[in-house]
């Protein structure tokens, strides 16, 4: 994941609103075009 992030195909953020923080990765616009392609 961290990779994937790193390449700028993966987007990342904490989602402090439950009990436990989690930490939650989206596709980015290059990655969303990655995998159209």
């Amino acid at each position: 994941m961290r990779r994937l992030e790193d390449q700028g195909l993966l987007t990342s953020e904490w989602d402090t609103t439950e009990s436990r923080p989690r930490k939650v990765y989206r596709t980015s616009r290059d990655g969303d075009q990655l995998l159209a392609a």
